[in-house]
């Protein structure tokens, strides 16, 4: 098949909604950090775990689809991930503890770890050589337009369902499309050159014709029966021998630059980077949607030139692209300064009150009881939690006295604004007055400055949590920093990873390994960049809070520029030449 056939395309379609779901999976979590701390009254420990969990059962799936898939066949393991991705996003939903919601995200782990090698694979190997790039990255194509989805789906279910139940939802509709993809794997074919290795030529012929093509394709598809006959023999052994070295070399190197380069730390973590460049929530979620379209635009037009330009001229192109961005962003990080100002400690003063307060604001309850009824209700529909919560309730016996009216025989309780006011006045955070004026240019020491201010050195463990609690609030607010330039960055970086790395190292990964040893080689190196990416999403929020923004992202930069020049100096080009040719060049005998 010189061309590729509608049948051949629609297959490749169909199994790359396997990508919907792994960038689905891996993007909502996003927007649920913040509310399920509330909700299991999480550590910053277990929050990060939250978002690296998920990669962790991705290594696992890593390291088992590979085999599986070569014992099993393609199809059949991309089915048990589409029952992996359906249960989880389920349980994930309907969670009722963190220990519960790290085990549904682990499930949905194995199924992103086994989707991510086994789709490329299978596309792979029913594409025709001229298209073949194209097709792969249909899958990456559709792993951003589930990040993009998630994007979407978690700035709309926020804005229309409470906060106690939103983040249920924003991980439990997954299910849906989920079990979409396990239906329709029915009704695509076996990979020919699995059925070939397996020395089922019958039933290969038959699912080459439902693919478009007849029998005389079976030679193209395996190069000869030799090659056949080795695809039984091959080991993970082999995987490491000398004659695979360049190929191995390659295939890490290129999972390796993947993640190092802050791929996934950006999309978890984009609406903390947002915010630390000074967004407002609202502002950050919709920010993660214009991260999401940016990778979607660029992702397309990969799929337009990867088989036109080639994949070296993309990863030079792209690498080049993220490293700039990645420098910018560290050098607008390092060019801010932190000032704090009489309106920042008033705003300090007022928000979190009204927060919770101002939808009571002239309602009148006839008794002490339906007030403080009332002031619950708020607290737990705002998902107020921990520390937070237990200083709502030391302040509500002072909300509650100044509610109340003058009349005792017919006393009511009324929250008036002078009331709010009045209570914004006796906030603790006066202290602060003190480090006003004083320009920084680092968040460590202006942090210092202001627990030096408010006498941080003399409170008691209760009264230093829940200053730190506030204190984060206060240092975003007190950032000046060039915002458009950091978004403008962050956007540069995903676009030029979108038309690199991002599709081509998985394309290049489901060309480079020969038929007997693809499933365990790419297994190994998806392992590996899963690895890299569990260490990165694990490592960030901590790297942010000890190094600071500016070094981070300049070590991000740092790898990009690696990137750069291992793609120079190593990286063959792929385009346009058959899998067998390939193997002829890159196995040293």
């Amino acid at each position: 098949m010189s061309q590729s056939p509608r049948s051949t395309v629609r297959s490749s379609l169909v199994v790359a909604l396997g990508g919907f779901l792994l960038g689905f999976d891996s993007a909502v979590v996003s927007g649920v950090m913040d509310p399920v701390q509330k909700a299991f009254t999480l550590n910053s420990d277990q929050v990060g775990f939250t978002a690296s969990c998920l990669i962790l059962g991705a290594m696992i799936g890593n390291a088992l689809a590979g085999p599986l898939a070569n014992r099993f066949g393609r199809r059949a393991i991309l089915i048990v991930t589409a029952l992996l991705f359906t249960v989880s996003a389920a349980w994930s939903g309907l969670a009722t503890s963190f220990s519960t919601l790290v085990i549904a995200r682990v499930i949905g782990g194995l199924g992103v770890g086994a989707a991510i090698l086994i789709a490329p694979i299978y596309i792979a190997e029913i594409a025709p050589p001229a298209s073949r790039g194209r097709l792969v990255s249909f899958n990456q194509l559709n792993i951003v337009i589930g990040i993009s989805a998630a994007f979407f789906s978690n700035y709309f279910i926020n804005d229309g369902f409470d906060a106690t139940v939103a983040w249920r939802w924003m991980l439990g509709v997954e299910a849906v499309p989920a079990f979409l993809y396990f239906v329709l794997l029915f009704t695509v074919p076996c990979s020919p050159r699995w059925l070939l290795s397996t020395g089922r030529r019958g039933e290969a012929e038959q699912a080459i014709s439902r693919l478009g093509g007849d029998a005389t394709d079976i030679a193209g598809f395996m190069g000869g029966a030799e090659e056949n006959h080795r695809a039984a023999r091959g080991n993970v052994g082999e995987l490491f021998s000398s004659r695979m070295r360049r190929i191995l070399t390659l295939a890490l190197a290129l999972a390796f630059f993947q993640q190092i380069t802050g791929i996934n730390a950006i999309f978890y973590y984009a609406a903390t980077i947002f915010g630390k460049a000074g967004a407002a929530t609202e502002s950050a979620l919709m920010q993660g949607i214009l991260i999401g379209l940016t990778n979607l635009v660029f992702t397309l037009v990969a799929l337009r030139l990867i088989d036109r330009a080639g994949r070296r001229p993309l990863l030079l192109v792209g690498s080049a692209g993220m490293a700039i961005a990645l420098l910018t962003t560290a050098f607008a990080f390092r060019s801010a300064t932190y000032e704090l100002t009489p309106l920042i400690i008033e705003q300090s003063r007022t928000d979190r009150q009204a927060a919770l307060l101002t939808p009571l604001e002239g309602t009148t309850f006839e008794t002490e009881e339906a007030f403080i009824a009332a002031l619950d209700g708020q607290a737990a529909k705002r998902g107020v939690a921990g520390v937070e919560l237990e200083a709502f309730y030391e302040n509500k016996e002072a909300i509650v006295e100044l509610a109340a009216s003058d009349e005792t025989d017919t006393a009511t309780y009324t929250l008036s604004g002078d009331a709010l006011a009045e209570m914004a006045s006796n906030e603790g955070l006066a202290r602060l007055e003190g480090a006003v004026g004083v320009t920084h240019t680092d968040r460590g020491s202006f942090m210092d400055a202001i627990k030096t201010a408010a006498g941080y050195a003399e409170m008691d463990d209760a009264d230093r949590k829940k200053f730190d609690e506030g204190s984060g609030e206060v240092s975003k607010k007190a950032l000046v920093i060039n915002g458009p330039l950091v978004l403008i960055a962050i956007m540069l970086f995903i676009a030029s990873f979108a038309v690199s790395l991002g599709p081509v190292m998985w394309a290049m990964l489901s060309e480079v390994f020969p038929m007997h040893l693809r499933g365990a080689g790419i297994s190994v190196a998806g392992l590996f960049n899963s690895a890299v990416s569990f260490t990165v999403v694990q490592l960030f929020p901590r790297s942010l809070s000890d190094l600071g923004p500016d070094t981070t992202f300049m070590i991000f930069g740092l790898f990009a520029v690696g990137a750069f020049l291992f793609t120079w100096k190593m990286v063959p080009e792929t385009k346009g030449r058959s899998l067998e040719e390939l193997e002829r060049e890159l196995i040293i005998e």
